[in-house]
C-alpha cells in the first residue's frame, strides 16, 4: 500500500503523519523525532502499518486524560506518556500547533491521546496510564473505525 496525504502510519517505534507523497517519496511528520522527514515510499508497506486514513481497517481511539493529582510540570508529565506511546507504537499525545514544538495542547476535556488498534490495545493503554506518577485518569473517550 502506498502512503497518502492525511494518513497516519505506525511501526518501527514511530508514528508518521503523511503530509504529501510524490509517487516515490513521502514528506512525513515523525512523532518520534518531532520533525519533518523524507521517507522512501517503498518503506511504508514493510516497516509501517496504516492506522488512520481512508484505507485503514484498524480501529482508533481518542482518550482525554488528566493527572490524578497536582503535578509541578504538566508538559513534562504528558511528554512521558507521549514517549511511552511512541515507544510502543500505540499512538501519541496530540501536540499543540505548530506541531513541531515540544508542547502539548490541553483542551477543555484534558490532554488528548490518539491510540491505534483493537479494543485490547486501548485497554492496555488505559492500564499503563495508571503507572505514571501521578497516574493519568481518563476523563472522556471516543472510539472510531478506520
Amino acid at each position: 500500500m502506498r502512503p497518502g496525504a492525511g494518513q497516519v502510519w505506525a511501526g518501527d517505534g514511530d508514528v508518521l503523519e503523511v503530509e504529501s507523497f510524490d509517487g516515490a517519496y513521502a514528506v512525513v511528520f515523525s512523532r518520534q523525532f518531532r520533525q519533518q522527514q523524507l521517507v522512501n515510499g517503498s518503506h511504508f508497506g514493510r516497516l509501517f502499518q496504516l492506522v488512520y486514513g481512508p484505507e485503514a481497517s484498524t480501529q482508533w481511539h481518542q482518550i482525554w486524560v488528566e493527572p490524578a493529582a497536582e503535578v509541578a510540570d504538566e508538559q513534562t508529565w504528558i511528554a512521558e506518556i507521549d514517549a511511552a506511546l511512541l515507544r510502543g507504537g500505540k499512538g501519541f499525545v496530540v501536540p499543540q500547533n505548530p506541531r513541531h514544538e515540544v508542547r502539548f495542547a490541553r483542551g477543555v476535556q484534558g490532554f488528548e491521546l490518539k491510540v491505534f488498534g483493537e479494543q485490547v490495545v486501548y485497554d492496555e493503554v488505559l492500564r499503563a496510564l495508571a503507572s505514571f506518577a501521578p497516574p493519568a485518569v481518563a476523563v472522556a473517550n471516543a472510539h472510531h473505525e478506520g
